[in-house]
């Protein structure tokens, strides 16, 4: 369950990330967007900006894109996608 890995391991991005896409997944919307921030907050916090695991901030932002994109908030989606090609470009 879930909700019962984040209560012992709230520090792990991938938890957050997991969760995140089965609320997507089941249309809660809102609860994606709270895990998927979650998420980013604690790769922002840990260094993990971008890199080839599912849990970066790149990653988290990109999730979130396609979650506003789903709900047809285009600006925030483009706010999103910005931030991550942003973060993209200075680990060039």
């Amino acid at each position: 369950d879930l909700d019962e890995a984040i209560r012992r391991r709230s520090d792990l991005p991938e938890v957050y990330n997991n969760r995140g896409y089965l609320r997507f997944l089941a249309g809660d919307f809102e609860g994606a967007i709270e895990d998927y921030r979650a998420g980013l907050r604690l790769c922002l916090a840990s260094g993990a900006l971008v890199g080839r695991t599912e849990e970066s901030a790149y990653s988290f932002h990109l999730r979130l894109a396609d979650v506003y994109s789903r709900i047809g908030d285009r600006d925030a989606a483009a706010r999103e996608i910005a931030e991550a090609q942003r973060l993209a470009a200075e680990q060039r």
